[in-house]
């Protein structure tokens, strides 16, 4: 999506609204339909989820719940899809793990969280470019 035209308006807007209005695109335009297209996509996965737990139940979606999936993006990284792709099932297998040996499991993943921000800001996929271009390779 970031490498269609559509998807690098929204780019151009995330990083100065001002600059993409004086260039012509139509900002509150292209809000509303981002908005709709992540809100469409939100209910096809809730409709899913119904689908296949067989029940709706507002346990399922718990606030912290809604927050694994802004951590698996922030440590996966924006922008690319194997990194929070892979931070995902990673982030599945250390929660359960470190859920089952701490009490206060919130402590590990909030400096997890930290350490992410401070020293890889572009996440998992930051890690991967740089150890490409380390061996002379670029990423594909």
């Amino acid at each position: 999506l970031s490498r269609s035209p559509f998807g690098r308006t929204l780019v151009a807007m995330r990083e100065n609204p001002t600059r993409a209005s004086l260039i012509g695109i139509n900002v509150r335009s292209r809000r509303i339909v981002a908005l709709s297209m992540s809100g469409g996509l939100g209910g096809l996965a809730g409709g899913l989820l119904v689908f296949t737990t067989g029940l709706i139940s507002p346990a399922a979606m718990a606030w912290t719940r809604s927050g694994d999936f802004l951590l698996v993006a922030l440590i996966g990284g924006l922008g690319t899809i194997l990194g929070p792709f892979l931070a995902g099932v990673g982030w599945v297998f250390v929660r359960d793990w470190v859920m089952s040996q701490v009490d206060y499991w919130e402590i590990p993943f909030g400096l997890l969280v930290i350490a992410v921000v401070l020293f890889f800001p572009g996440g998992v996929a930051a890690i991967g470019r740089r150890l490409f271009l380390a061996r002379g390779r670029a990423p594909s």
